[in-house]
């Protein structure tokens, strides 16, 4: 990924990408998942686009109702925030 001039990475970056992950919510309180479910759907999954958040910059993008996304960090270990809103109710939410 190429960097524009007016966003070059901080003076740390190496060190930042050599530091572990850290686990913010443990595991053991979570419900159990339904991974049957999860993996029937993963069989059938076609990817529709791509889309690239560079550092310090904002991605939108839209989900269909009954779709799946996926986050991946191709740079290293990432901090990032994620803000989910229903289309039809902003007032329903996550982040």
């Amino acid at each position: 990924m190429k960097r524009s001039p007016e966003n070059p990475p901080p003076a740390d970056a190496q060190s930042r990408k050599k530091a572990r992950p850290v686990i913010c919510y443990p595991l053991d309180d979570l419900p159990p998942r339904p991974m049957e479910v999860f993996r029937a759907a993963r069989a059938s999954l076609t990817k529709t686009a791509e889309i690239t958040a560079l550092p310090r910059e904002a991605a939108c993008f839209e989900v269909p109702a009954g779709h799946f996304f996926r986050i991946s960090c191709i740079d290293g270990p990432q901090v990032g925030d994620l803000n989910l809103w229903s289309a039809d109710n902003p007032d329903e939410r996550f982040y």
